[in-house]
C-alpha cells in the first residue's frame, strides 16, 4: 500500500489514532437525536487509496449544532462499548469528508451492541492475504492483514467480468484434514468481511468465510455501482447506473463462486449460508425465492425493499410455487426499529416467506434491532445472526 496523501486529519487520544478525511466516500447525518443532544451518524465509503470506512455511532458534539457537518472515523478496531475523545480538528487539505474544521470538540461514541464492533478496513491483496486496516505506527503506515485469508480471482464466465473472493479459513483447517466445514458467503465483502470475521471467531470459529467482491475490472465509483446492477431485481429507466441483473449474478454465484470454493476447499455443500445486508438482503430474498436450494441458511439484514421490489418478490413467489415444492431453508430476517419507511414493506416480505412455511421454510419471524436505524442495525444484526446460525449448525 502506498503512502497516504496529505488530505487527512488525525484525532488522537492516548493510543487511539483515527484517520479521517479519506477522499471518495460519503458520511451522512441520519437524523437528530434529542435524547443525546446530538446527531446520529451512519458513515461509509472508501478512500482514494481503497481504504473503506464503516461506523455507526451516536455522537454528541459541543460547539457544533446538529447537522452542521460531517465526520468520519476509520482505521481502528474498537473493543469498548464507549469512550470519549478530545481532539483538535486540523486543516484538511484537498477534497475531504471531514467538513467540521477548526473546532474543538468532544465526541461521545456509544455503540449499539455490547459485542465487539469492528470498523471495516481496506480489503485488498497484501502478500496473499486480505489487508483490513491501516494504523499509524511510529510515523509510518503498516498494513494489517486478516489472518488465514486468501484473495482469489474468480471471473464471471458468462458475463466476462472479473471478481475476487476473500476466503478466510478456520484456525484448525490445516490440522483437521478429514473435516468439511460450513461456509458463509457474503456480498458487499469490502464492508462485511471483518465484522463477520470477528463475530465468527467468537461465536462460530469452525466456519469458512467467503466474501464476494464488487466487479474488479472497473474503477472508482463505477466499481461501487456494480452492486446496484448485481443485487437489484428490476431495471430502472433513466438510472445513471445499470440495474436489474440479479439473475445474472445468481448464476455467477452458483456456477462459478460456489463451484470454485467446493472444488478447492473442504467445504460442506450441505451447510451453505448466505449473508446479505441492505441491497444484499434484497438479493438474498431473490435467491431464496428463485433458487432456494442454493443455500441452507439465509441471513437477510434490513433488506432495502421499495414498493416495486416487494411487488416483484410477491409475483416471483407466485411463479415459483408450482415448480418449487420444497424450500428446506432457514431464514433470519431483521430490520432496525427506526427504519420506519421500510417496516411495512419488510413485513410484507415476512408474509411472503411465511406462506412457504409448509414447504420446509423456517423463518425466525422479523427480528427488530432496538433503537437502530439502517446504519446502526448492522453490527447488531451480525452478532445476533451469527449466534442464531451457530445454534442452527449445532442442532
Amino acid at each position: 500500500m502506498g503512502q497516504a496523501a496529505n488530505h487527512r486529519c488525525l484525532l488522537k487520544k492516548q493510543n487511539f489514532v483515527f484517520e479521517a478525511g479519506q477522499r471518495g466516500g460519503s458520511c451522512h447525518a441520519a437524523h437528530a437525536r434529542p435524547d443525546y443532544n446530538g446527531v446520529e451518524f451512519a458513515c461509509w465509503g472508501y478512500g482514494s487509496h481503497g481504504i473503506t470506512i464503516s461506523i455507526a455511532a451516536v455522537m454528541t458534539m459541543t460547539h457544533i449544532k446538529p447537522g452542521a457537518g460531517e465526520l468520519c472515523l476509520s482505521n481502528r478496531t474498537v473493543h469498548r462499548n464507549s469512550f470519549v475523545i478530545w481532539g483538535e480538528i486540523g486543516h484538511c487539505e484537498q477534497t475531504s469528508m471531514l467538513k467540521m474544521r477548526g473546532y474543538n470538540m468532544k465526541v461521545l461514541i456509544k455503540f449499539v451492541s455490547t459485542a465487539l464492533v469492528l470498523l471495516v478496513g481496506n480489503v485488498q491483496s497484501v502478500a496473499g492475504t486480505v489487508g483490513q486496516q491501516v494504523v499509524q505506527e511510529a510515523g509510518a503506515q503498516k498494513s494489517y492483514a486478516m489472518p488465514r485469508t486468501q484473495v482469489v480471482p474468480v471471473p464471471d464466465t458468462k458475463a466476462d467480468r472479473q471478481y475476487e473472493l476473500y476466503v478466510k479459513l478456520p484456525e484448525d483447517y490445516q490440522k483437521n484434514t478429514d473435516l468439511k466445514y460450513p461456509v458463509i458467503y457474503t456480498t458487499d465483502a469490502i464492508w462485511h468481511m471483518d465484522m463477520l470475521s470477528g463475530a465468527t471467531d467468537y461465536l462460530m470459529p469452525d466456519v469458512i468465510l467467503v466474501g464476494i467482491s464488487w466487479q474488479k475490472d472497473l474503477d472508482g465509483e463505477v466499481a461501487y455501482a456494480s452492486r446496484f446492477r448485481d443485487y437489484s431485481l428490476e431495471k430502472v429507466a433513466g438510472s445513471k447506473t445499470p440495474r436489474g441483473e440479479a439473475a445474472n449474478h445468481l448464476s455467477f454465484i452458483r456456477d462459478d463462486v460456489i463451484k470454485y470454493v467446493e472444488d478447492n476447499y473442504r467445504a460442506d455443500p450441505g451447510e451453505r449460508t448466505y449473508f446479505g445486508y441492505s441491497l444484499g438482503g434484497v438479493f438474498g430474498a431473490y435467491v431464496l425465492l428463485a433458487e432456494p436450494e442454493t443455500f441452507k441458511h439465509y441471513i437477510l439484514g434490513s433488506p432495502a425493499l421499495g414498493p416495486r421490489s416487494a411487488k416483484y418478490l410477491d409475483a416471483l413467489e407466485g411463479k415459483m410455487a408450482p415448480r418449487q415444492k420444497e424450500f428446506n431453508a432457514n431464514v433470519f430476517l431483521s430490520i432496525g426499529e427506526l427504519e420506519k419507511s421500510q417496516m411495512e414493506v419488510t413485513k410484507d416480505l415476512v408474509s411472503v416467506l411465511q406462506r412457504r412455511s409448509q414447504a420446509g421454510l423456517t423463518l425466525t419471524g422479523l427480528e427488530v434491532m432496538e433503537d437502530s436505524d439502517h446504519g446502526t442495525a448492522f453490527p447488531v444484526t451480525v452478532i445476533r445472526s451469527i449466534k442464531w446460525l451457530s445454534q442452527q449448525s449445532s442442532e
